[in-house]
C-alpha cells in the first residue's frame, strides 16, 4: 500500500511537472531537433583551430600536466584562460576523444542556455534561443568563443536578481566578479567590458556600492585568473609585455584607428547578428529569395510597431517593470560596438552581447500575445528552413572543411596504405593541418593503431606542432623507410605562392596518381614504389 501511494506521488509530480512547464519541454524537444543532424551527419566544421584545441587537450590528458593558459588570441604571446580545455577535456573523456562528442557538448550547452532564458526571461525569448539562425551556429560547432553567450546569460540573471529585490549582497559581488572574469578565457575584449557593464548597470539600479562589494567582486574575478597568474610568475610576465608591445605597435601605426569603414563594418555586423539571433530567418531557395527579405522586413515593421506600443502604454500607466533590464541590455550591446569602433573587431566578438539581444527583442514583443505566438511561430519554421536549407538546398556534403569530409580521406588512407609504411603531407591553403594532425594521434591514442612514419605539412616540418614529441613519445608509431607517400590537398589555387611553395617540398608529389576529391576542394593523392619511380610528370590541372 505504502509504495503504491509513493508511485502515485511520484505520477502526480511529474504530471504537474509536464502541465506547468510543457512548453519548456516542447522548445527544448525543437532546439534539439534543429541540431542533431549536425553531429549524426558529422556536418560540423572541423578546421585549424579545433584540431589544435583538440591537440593541446589530448596533450593535457595524456601527459598529466594542467592547462595554465588556453587558446592563442590576436595578440601575438597572449592567450586566452584555459577553461576552454576543460571544457573540451570533459566531452573528449566521454566520448573517446571523438570530435562528434565536443558537437554534443555544445548542444547540451544550448539546452541549458533555453532553459535559464525560459526561467527568467520568458518563453519567446526561450523561443529565440532554441531557434535563431547565429544561436544554431554558435552550437553545432566546438570553438573557444561559443560558451561567452552563457557567460553573458547568467550575468544578466544576476542583474535581474539585483534589479528585482535591490539588493547587491557580498555573494553576488564575488559571482559578478568572478563571471566577469571568465571574459579572459573566451574574449580578450570582454575581459575589458565586463567590468565596466557591469558598474554601469549597479549605477543605474542604484545600488549600494562600498568597499567590502568592491573587494568581492575583485577576489571573485581573480579566481578565475589565477591560473593565468600562475604561468606568467613562471614566464617572467610574457603576456604582460606581449600587450604592452601590441599597444604601443597598434598605437603607433593606428591599425585599429576610427574610420567610416570601420564604422559601417561594425554597426552593419552588428545588425546583422541582431537578426540571425532574435528574428525569424526564413531561408527559401534562390529564386524564392525576395520573399524570404519580405517576410523578415515585416517581422521587422511589426516589431517596431509593438516596441512603440509597448513603451507608451507604460509610459502612460507609469509602471515600468522593475527587473525589466531594457536599458542593462542597451549597455551590453552599445557599449562593445562602441568599443570594437577602436578595437581589433571580427563577427564572432559579438557573441558576448547575444543574450541582450534576445531579452530586448522580446520584451515588447511578449507584451500582445498574437504578436508573441506569431513570432515564436515564424522562429520555429525559421529553424526548419534553415534546416533545409544546409542538408537539402545548399547540401553540406560539399563542404570539404566539414569533419565528414576530414574524417572520411583519412579513413580511406589508412584503407589504401594497408600494412606498408606510409607518410601523409597535408596542404591546407595558408594554415596549417592541426585537423589531420589529431584525427591521427587520435588513432593512435584511443584505437592503437601505429601512427604514419610522418605526417605533417611537409617534410620535416614539425615546430608548428609544440606538443607533437611528448604526444609521439607515448604512442605507437611505424618505423623503418616510407612505402608510400599520401598528400592531401585542400583548396589549392595553382598560382598560389602558398601551393608552389609547399608544392616544391614535396620530393614525391609530381609523380602521385589522383586518388579521389571529396566535397568541393578536398584532394588526395598517392606516390608509390617509393625510391624505385623516377618522377617527372606535373599534377594536371
Amino acid at each position: 500500500m505504502l509504495k503504491s501511494d509513493r508511485m502515485t506521488q511520484i505520477i502526480e509530480v511529474i504530471g504537474h511537472f509536464l502541465r506547468t512547464n510543457w512548453y519548456l519541454i516542447l522548445i527544448i524537444i525543437v532546439a534539439l531537433a534543429g541540431r542533431v543532424a549536425y553531429p549524426l551527419t558529422n556536418s560540423f566544421a572541423f578546421v585549424f583551430d579545433h584540431g589544435k584545441d583538440s591537440l593541446n587537450v589530448m596533450e593535457m590528458l595524456l601527459t598529466h600536466r594542467p592547462k595554465l593558459i588556453g587558446p592563442w588570441t590576436s595578440i601575438p604571446g597572449f592567450y586566452f584562460g584555459p577553461v576552454w580545455y576543460y571544457m573540451l577535456a570533459a566531452c573528449y573523456l566521454v566520448g573517446a576523444g571523438q570530435p562528434v562528442a565536443a558537437v554534443w557538448g555544445m548542444i547540451g550547452l544550448a539546452v541549458v542556455m533555453v532553459a535559464l532564458t525560459y526561467r527568467y526571461f520568458g518563453r519567446l525569448a526561450a523561443t529565440m534561443v532554441a531557434t535563431g539562425t547565429a544561436w544554431v551556429t554558435i552550437t553545432v560547432s566546438a570553438w573557444n568563443p561559443y560558451p561567452l553567450p552563457l557567460v553573458s546569460l547568467l550575468l544578466l540573471i544576476l542583474l535581474k536578481k539585483t534589479a528585482t529585490d535591490h539588493n547587491l549582497s557580498l555573494k553576488r559581488a564575488f559571482w559578478f566578479g568572478l563571471l566577469a572574469a571568465l571574459g579572459c578565457h573566451f574574449s580578450t575584449a570582454y575581459a575589458i567590458f565586463y567590468p565596466i557593464i557591469i558598474l554601469l548597470c549597479w549605477l543605474k539600479q542604484r545600488l549600494i556600492i562600498n568597499y567590502k562589494v568592491i573587494l568581492c567582486a575583485i577576489l571573485g574575478f581573480a579566481v578565475p585568473c589565477l591560473p593565468q597568474a600562475f604561468f606568467e610568475v613562471r614566464h617572467d610576465f610574457g603576456e604582460v609585455r606581449a600587450v604592452w608591445t601590441y599597444i604601443s605597435e597598434t598605437g603607433a601605426r593606428g591599425g585599429d584607428s576610427l574610420s567610416w569603414g570601420k564604422v559601417q563594418g561594425v554597426v552593419g555586423e552588428t545588425l546583422g547578428q541582431v537578426r540571425l539571433l532574435a528574428f525569424p530567418d526564413i531561408q527559401l531557395p534562390d529564386q524564392l529569395g525576395t520573399v524570404a527579405s519580405a517576410i523578415l522586413a515585416f517581422f521587422g515593421c511589426v516589431w517596431l510597431a509593438v516596441a512603440i506600443a509597448a513603451v507608451a502604454k507604460h509610459v502612460k500607466n507609469k509602471a515600468w517593470p522593475t527587473d525589466n533590464l531594457w536599458v542593462e541590455c542597451l549597455i551590453f550591446i552599445l557599449l562593445p560596438t562602441t568599443g570594437f569602433l577602436f578595437l581589433h573587431f571580427n563577427v564572432w566578438y559579438l557573441l558576448g552581447m547575444a543574450p541582450a539581444v534576445v531579452i530586448l527583442v522580446a520584451w515588447p514583443v511578449r507584451e500582445y500575445r498574437w504578436a508573441a505566438a506569431a513570432w515564436a511561430g515564424a522562429m520555429i519554421v525559421g529553424l526548419v528552413t534553415h534546416n533545409a536549407w544546409e542538408f537539402v538546398w545548399n547540401d553540406v556534403s560539399r563542404v570539404g572543411s566539414f569533419y565528414a569530409q576530414v574524417n572520411q580521406v583519412w579513413e580511406d588512407i589508412k584503407v589504401l596504405a594497408g600494412d606498408k609504411n606510409f607518410a601523409v603531407y597535408t596542404y591546407e591553403g595558408a594554415i596549417y593541418d592541426f585537423n589531420y594532425q589529431y584525427l591521427m594521434l587520435r588513432d593512435a591514442w584511443k584505437e592503437g593503431r601505429p601512427l604514419p612514419v610522418e605526417f605533417s605539412y611537409a617534410p620535416g616540418e614539425t615546430a608548428y606542432v609544440p606538443m607533437k614529441e611528448a604526444l609521439l613519445a607515448r604512442l605507437p608509431q611505424q618505423s623503418g623507410p616510407v612505402e608510400t607517400v599520401f598528400y592531401i590537398i585542400i583548396g589549392r589555387e595553382k598560382a598560389s605562392d602558398y601551393f608552389l611553395a609547399w608544392q616544391d617540398r614535396q620530393e614525391y608529389l609530381a609523380g602521385a596518381r589522383f586518388i579521389e576529391q571529396v566535397g568541393e576542394n578536398l584532394e588526395l593523392w598517392q606516390a608509390e614504389n617509393i625510391g624505385e619511380a623516377t618522377f617527372s610528370a606535373e599534377i594536371e590541372e
